[in-house]
């Protein structure tokens, strides 16, 4: 496998790059069982070619730890999980677009000859036949989800979804993530995600915005300021928990440092290599939201006893992708005990006299001021599931900047939220106020400063304490429905709708308190293709260049009216 860089190929290759590749499935199996078994076993690997010789050591381990029906069995299996009727998960991208295409021509047919709910049923079926789950509706409105699955991007998305995790899920059974082999991720995701991230780069540099005011920008420049750039994100962590610390100090609180961890046969290997025989199956989506709904179950108990600590959390995987979960929490010292019992209690609630589930299943630790702060503590692992930066190692030995790699293809492909806020006030707040540069009205100016100056602790007491809810919180977002209108007119046809025709969701435009109201989003982006803007700057007889500079509205005035201006989610960004 390939996959050292952005800019490297990621199919799998016949070359000594591919470790897989230097043994066949025949040379692995040679002559083991029947002439039936080997037809039947070779079948499935000219099926699935990218994970052929993997198959092959795995059937080769079952047959000597249990016996050649057990091998025939697994693989059989393994088998089913990839072929769904006619669609094969080991697929390669053409052959996958080309069934989404089908699928979605097959939907516009049922939607065109039948009544609408008709044609959302036989679409259910289809869509269970693929283990895909329908959209959402609004309203009992059918007709945006239909239009979803009429369209071949819907599908895709769903199948390639469906795909990755399903590979992923084989190749971590099979034990191919695991510390002997590849930590965290398979080589399989690794390079799936390598290559994703190159074509999203490619995409936002090639794809540009322009404002109101005439501003223009790449979406690459856009991505460079938000906290979707890995530098950005882990400096606005590492603000937020130092702000916490500040926080927990003034009130003499502790702070602890917990471990949730799942229980044992919830893990697929053991670190020094070998399968866990007592493994059940679960994938890393299904262990976290086991530990999501145990952590659920802790705060709403806490909350009955009025306990509420603040702090973060922090998902990684262990070596063979099983997630567990991290936690630096403040609280007045005298409510430690009870929050340990609890953890503790709800951590234990299955498998409690599995062996070394007292020991493992839950840990804490109090932090000691005296020998660094709570935030050097946690550092490390912010750094080790953002990007690796400013740290050698990781806790398992390995080289950081590629266990952060292989975490954050962990991370994608299971669609893991790694990091979680606890307690404190909205994020949300914070980085609207960083967008405002000028003094503003006296009921945000406090709030404004703090998170201008990046300063976490005095945006809490500004917000109204740390003990105070978001929904009692001094200043709150402000949404509004986008709405369609004809800028030559000024006329407004109604609610602003998405291509599929569902009515666009609220949009943030600003910031309100009990008395008064700001706008943050001063300005309206909507995007451009690079051929409208090479013939803009053509007709204005303005170098094509870097496309970066139209003087003025009046300069872009038949750019804009390729479409209506709209508020974007790049307004999230703080330029």
């Amino acid at each position: 496998m390939v996959d050292s860089g952005l800019d490297r190929a990621t199919d799998w290759h016949g070359s000594v790059t591919n470790p897989s590749q230097h043994s066949t499935p025949d040379k692995i199996l040679s002559s083991l069982g029947t002439e039936k078994c080997r037809r039947f076993r070779n079948d499935i690997f000219d099926h699935h070619p990218i994970l052929a010789t993997d198959l092959a050591r795995d059937y080769l381990r079952i047959s000597k730890e249990l016996d050649i029906t057990s091998a025939n069995q697994r693989l059989h299996d393994i088998h089913q999980q990839l072929v769904l009727g006619d669609l094969i998960l080991s697929a390669d991208r053409e052959d996958i677009n080309s069934f989404c295409e089908t699928k979605a021509t097959k939907c516009t047919q049922l939607i065109s000859k039948l009544q609408p709910t008709d044609a959302w049923t036989q679409s259910i079926k289809l869509l269970s036949t693929y283990k895909i789950s329908p959209p959402d509706t609004q309203d009992d409105d059918l007709i945006p989800a239909l239009n979803r699955l009429s369209d071949k991007k819907w599908w895709q998305r769903r199948v390639r979804q469906l795909q990755a995790r399903t590979i992923e899920k084989i190749a971590r059974d099979i034990g191919l993530v695991q510390q002997s082999r590849s930590k965290y991720s398979s080589h399989i995701a690794i390079s799936r995600r390598s290559q994703q991230k190159y074509e999203n780069q490619k995409y936002l540099e090639s794809s540009y915005i322009v404002s109101d005011e005439g501003k223009e920008l790449t979406l690459w420049d856009v991505y460079q300021h938000t906290v979707s750039n890995p530098s950005v994100r882990r400096a606005e962590l590492m603000t937020r928990i130092k702000g916490f610390e500040v926080v927990a100090d003034t009130h003499g609180h502790i702070g602890e440092f917990y471990t949730l961890t799942a229980p044992g046969h919830m893990h697929a290997n053991f670190k020094r290599g070998i399968a866990n025989p007592k493994f059940t199956g679960e994938s890393p989506a299904d262990i976290q939201a086991h530990l999501r709904k145990t952590f659920e179950l802790i705060r709403s108990k806490l909350g009955r006893l009025g306990i509420n600590p603040y702090g973060f959390r922090v998902a990684e995987p262990h070596h063979d992708g099983t997630p567990h979960w991290h936690f630096l929490l403040f609280m007045p010292e005298e409510k430690r005990n009870i929050v340990r019992s609890i953890f503790s209690e709800y951590a234990l609630r299955i498998s409690p006299d599995e062996k070394g589930a007292r020991t493992h299943r839950f840990q804490a630790t109090a932090i000691d001021k005296t020998k660094g702060s709570a935030a050097g503590y946690i550092a490390k692992y912010i750094a080790k599931n953002i990007d690796g930066e400013f740290i050698k190692d990781d806790i398992n030995g390995g080289d950081a900047k590629e266990s952060a790699r292989n975490i954050d293809a962990w991370a994608s492909t299971w669609g893991i939220r790694q990091f979680q806020q606890i307690g404190g006030p909205s994020v949300t707040v914070w980085r609207e106020l960083r967008r405002l540069k000028e003094e503003t009205e006296s009921d945000f100016e406090t709030a404004r400063k703090a998170a201008d100056s990046a300063d976490w602790a005095a945006f809490c007491f500004a917000m109204g304490g740390i003990s105070t809810s978001i929904r009692n919180a001094a200043i709150k977002p402000e949404y509004e429905k986008p709405l369609e209108v004809d800028l030559e007119t000024g006329e407004i046809f109604g609610e602003k709708k998405t291509a599929y025709g569902d009515v666009v969701k609220a949009k943030i435009i600003g910031l309100q308190s009990c008395h008064s109201k700001i706008r943050t989003r001063l300005r309206q982006w909507r995007k451009i293709s690079q051929s409208s803007i090479n013939t803009a700057n053509e007709e204005l007889k303005m170098p094509t260049g870097d496309g970066n500079f139209f003087p003025s509205f009046d300069g872009i005035s038949r750019a804009n009216q390729m479409a209506p201006w709209t508020w974007t989610c790049v307004n999230n960004c703080t330029l």
